[in-house]
C-alpha cells in the first residue's frame, strides 16, 4: 500500500508541475514540407526541457503568398517562410508596413554555418537590420542525359533548336522561370528580367512558343525522375535525378552561360510579438533550429530534395551532393545562379497568359 501511495504522490506532483508550466503556442505559416511532425516533435521536446514550458503548435500551410501577408497583417502568426522576391515586392510592402521583426543575430548561433553567398542577400536587409534567415534554395536548371549528348550544353538556346524539338521536357506550371530562360536565350541581361517590354516583342513570343510546343509532355510543380526517362534534355530543379541511375540513365547538370534563375526561402518573425517575450525567444529558437544539421538534412535535402543553406553538414554528404550544391564553389552564385528580382502583378499576368496560350492541351 505504501508503494502505491508513494507512486500516486509522485504522479500527482508530476502532473501538478506539468499544469503549473506555462503554455506556449507557436504559430508557424510555412510552405508544405517545412514543418514535418517528426521535426516539430523533436523541437518541442528540446524547448520544453530548456524553458520548462508546454509547447503547442498552430501550423498553417498556405496555398499562396497572400496567406502569409494576411497572417502578418492580422497578427495571427509568429513565424513565416517567405521567398526572397517577396520582401521588396510592391504588392506586399513588408518593410513599409513594418510587419517583420529585425532578426537578433545573437539568438541565431547556427547562423555562422550559413554558406557565405547567402549571408548578404540584399532582399532581406533594410536600414542596417536584416529580416530573414535563409532556409532553403533551388535553381531552375538545365539538365542533360549524358548518354545521349556528344557535348555538354552551354546555353539555354539548346532547347530552342529545331533538331531538339520533342527531345526535352519543361514544366507547364513554372511560367515565370520559362519566361526568364526564354528572355535570357535572346540576350536579355539578368537585371533586366523584370521589364515588361521584354515579354511583349514578337521575337520573344515566337521563342516562347517554340519552347512550349517543342516539349515532349510537361512536368508540373516538381519534376519526377520518371518523367525524364528517354529524354535528352530537361529543365527542372534536379531534386532527385540521381534516382535515374536505377533506370540506367546518367543525368547531369549543365551551367548555361546566361545563368540559372533561382529562389531562396527565408524564415522571418512577425513584428507583432513583443520583443524579449517567451514567444519571441522561442521563435528565434525555431529559426536557429532550421539551420541545424538535423533540419537541413531531414527536411531540406532528404524531405524536399532542395539545396541546403549551411555548410557544417558537408561531412554527411556524398561528393556528388557537395558538387551539386556547389558547397565548394561559392562563386557559382555570382557567376551562374542568380535570384530574380521582385516583379509586378502586371508582369506576372503577361508572362502567365503568354505561356499558357502556347501549351499543347491534351
Amino acid at each position: 500500500m505504501l508503494k502505491i501511495f508513494l507512486l500516486s504522490l509522485i504522479l500527482s506532483i508530476s502532473c501538478q508541475k506539468q499544469e503549473d508550466r506555462k503554455n506556449i503556442t507557436l504559430k508557424i505559416t510555412a510552405w508544405e514540407g517545412y514543418t514535418p511532425k517528426k521535426i516539430l516533435d523533436l523541437f518541442k521536446a528540446r524547448v520544453e526541457k530548456k524553458y520548462d514550458i508546454n509547447l503547442n503548435y498552430e501550423i498553417t500551410l498556405p496555398n499562396n503568398e497572400e496567406v502569409m501577408l494576411k497572417k502578418l497583417e492580422s497578427k495571427d502568426v509568429h513565424i513565416v517562410s517567405l521567398s526572397h522576391y517577396i520582401y521588396r515586392d510592391p504588392l506586399y510592402k513588408y518593410y513599409a508596413k513594418k510587419l517583420l521583426h529585425p532578426i537578433e543575430l545573437k539568438r541565431i548561433p547556427n547562423y555562422k554555418h550559413i554558406f557565405s553567398p547567402f549571408k548578404k542577400i540584399d532582399f532581406v536587409f533594410e536600414e542596417d537590420s536584416f529580416y530573414g534567415v535563409p532556409l532553403a534554395h533551388a535553381s531552375y536548371r538545365l539538365m542533360y542525359n549524358s548518354a545521349l549528348v556528344d557535348e555538354v550544353p552551354k546555353s539555354w538556346k539548346v532547347l530552342y533548336t529545331p533538331e531538339n524539338r520533342k527531345k526535352y521536357i519543361v514544366s507547364d506550371y513554372h511560367f515565370e522561370t520559362n519566361s526568364y530562360i526564354t528572355a535570357l536565350s535572346l540576350g536579355a541581361r539578368r537585371n533586366q528580367l523584370n521589364r515588361i517590354e521584354l515579354y511583349q516583342t514578337e521575337e520573344y513570343l515566337q521563342e516562347l512558343k517554340i519552347l512550349a510546343e517543342g516539349s515532349k509532355g510537361y512536368w508540373d510543380e516538381v519534376e519526377k525522375p520518371s518523367e525524364l526517362i528517354g529524354k535528352t534534355y530537361a529543365t527542372g530543379f534536379g531534386n532527385f535525378i540521381h534516382k535515374l541511375k536505377k533506370s540506367g540513365e546518367s543525368w547531369k547538370f549543365a551551367n548555361p552561360i546566361e545563368g540559372e534563375p533561382a529562389y531562396i526561402d527565408f524564415y522571418s518573425i512577425c513584428s507583432c510579438i513583443p520583443k524579449d517575450s517567451l514567444e519571441y525567444i522561442i521563435a528565434h529558437e525555431w529559426v536557429n533550429y532550421s539551420l541545424s544539421i538535423k533540419y537541413q538534412l531531414d527536411v531540406i535535402i532528404n524531405g524536399l530534395g532542395e539545396m541546403p543553406v549551411t555548410t557544417d553538414l558537408k561531412s554527411q554528404l556524398s561528393l556528388e551532393q557537395i558538387e551539386r550544391y556547389h558547397l565548394d564553389d561559392p562563386l557559382h552564385f555570382i557567376k551562374n545562379s542568380f535570384f530574380w528580382n521582385e516583379r509586378t502583378q502586371e508582369l506576372l499576368n503577361i508572362q502567365k497568359e503568354s505561356w499558357e496560350s502556347f501549351l499543347i492541351k491534351n
